[in-house]
């Protein structure tokens, strides 16, 4: 390979561009590259059990196209469901009894009425000194006081029957934990590669249940020689990969390069990955892009023959 200075050339205007196709007669020529999956050179990812129990559901086979989020299969969550259910009804108590201020009401409504009363025997006794005996002028005062530290009282209920709540509303998210963690679900949009186990079975926390490819994002493998490049050269840098597909379609993908290895060995090649977004077929809705598709990158800024 052999690169020239620093020169951008006429094809790499197309940057700009999200979507066409490219024909290959008179291409610049470029680095070989090569289309990988995000998780692994070689191998799809496993999606495990996080729980162990019996493996209720398997809601997907072998070439299955799923997206993020999608519940693949269900270990068995018939307690956690019962246990959430009745967090549930909890937690709608506490809430009832949160938003219940009938106490409160009531306690100012009668202090209110015992304040009156106690005013009014107050009034009564400073006009006629013998109008109430001591005694029923305390039992008035004392009427009083109590409502007024019961409205305390059933504000203070208030609050603790607002705590409650927060209280159930945790023990609420944690059994919807507990029901989810019985639930794999694809954590990116992708393809089922192999289902590897079967329903009824029973599996561990950590067994592998599906292989899944991700497909929405891939990334493109490609190298240089150092010497007339070298790592800084290319680090950041806008990329447009060019892959031929069936029936000489060509299709273009822009990324940046965001990984330079650091280590040439001794063939004195960098290795450099770049991260693109998949784009499905309008017609077909496939993936255009696949692991192991083979291609050509091309640097902005730099121009390279082959």
């Amino acid at each position: 390979m052999q690169v020239s200075t620093m020169l951008l050339t006429a094809a790499l205007t197309v940057f700009g561009t999200q979507n066409m196709n490219a024909a290959t007669d008179g291409a610049p020529a470029g680095l070989p590259c090569t289309v990988v999956s995000i998780y692994s050179t070689d191998v799809p990812a496993d999606l495990p059990a996080q729980q162990g129990g019996v493996l209720r559901t398997i809601n997907v086979k072998a070439g299955d196209q799923v997206k993020k989020g999608d519940v693949i299969a269900t270990v068995d969550d018939e307690l956690e469901k019962l246990t959430l259910d009745a967090s549930e009804q909890r937690l709608a108590m506490a809430r009832a009894e949160a938003d219940n201020d009938v106490n409160v009401r009531y306690a100012k409504a009668a202090a209110a009425v015992y304040k009156a009363k106690y005013e009014a025997v107050m009034e009564a006794t400073n006009k006629v000194t013998d109008a109430y005996s001591k005694s029923d002028v305390a039992t008035y005062l004392l009427q009083w006081q109590q409502y007024y530290l019961q409205t305390e009282q059933a504000i203070h209920e208030q609050n603790l029957a607002a705590m409650s709540v927060r209280v159930r509303e945790a023990e609420n998210e944690l059994a919807k934990h507990e029901v989810a963690r019985r639930q794999i679900k694809a954590p990116v949009e992708g393809v089922i590669e192999i289902v590897k186990v079967f329903e009824g079975v029973w599996v561990r926390a950590g067994d592998p249940i599906v292989q899944l490819v991700q497909m929405d994002k891939l990334k493109i493998k490609s190298h240089f020689t150092y010497g007339p490049l070298t790592p800084a050269d290319v680090r950041g840098k806008a990329v447009l990969v060019t892959v031929p597909l069936a029936r000489g379609r060509v299709e273009q993908f822009q990324g940046v390069v965001d990984s330079v290895s650091s280590d040439f060995g001794t063939s004195g090649e960098i290795h450099i990955i770049v991260e693109v977004v998949n784009r499905r077929d309008e017609t077909t809705k496939d993936w255009l892009l696949m692991p192991g598709m083979s291609g050509t990158m091309q640097i902005q800024g730099i121009h390279m023959t082959q």
